[in-house]
């Protein structure tokens, strides 16, 4: 992956739901973060149908706000799969890190091609 020109998109479903509480979510993307070096990365709170970021103790807001610290450029969106909230802002902020990515790349190799 670390080859691959991208963002990273990684889901953390804050109602708990899926059988992992946040502190283990937030582990498991450290175990991985490692393969995201140099991406920009989207961290989307899903289901906020369930369960509002607000609603999260101070423990968990840390662990959340921890990844965005560590990964500067990196972003939390809120969003429920099933209501639609959020989606359109998860997309807009992927699609705008990925062309910034994208655009500052090309300028890169540009000015190399230039000998600058």
């Amino acid at each position: 992956m670390a080859h691959l020109r991208c963002c990273i998109l990684y889901f953390i479903d804050i109602s708990e739901q899926c059988g992992y509480n946040i502190q283990q979510q937030v582990a498991l993307f450290e175990s991985i973060a490692p393969l995201f070096a140099n991406k920009p990365i989207v961290i989307a709170l899903n289901k906020i149908d369930q369960r509002r970021p607000e609603q999260l103790t101070q423990e968990e807001q840390q662990l959340i706000q921890k990844i965005l610290d560590e990964y500067p450029g990196s972003v939390a969106v809120p969003m429920s799969t099933v209501t639609d909230e959020g989606i359109a802002k998860v997309k807009e902020t992927v699609c705008s890190l990925f062309v910034s990515m994208t655009c500052t790349l090309a300028s890169l190799t540009l000015f190399e091609s230039l000998g600058m």
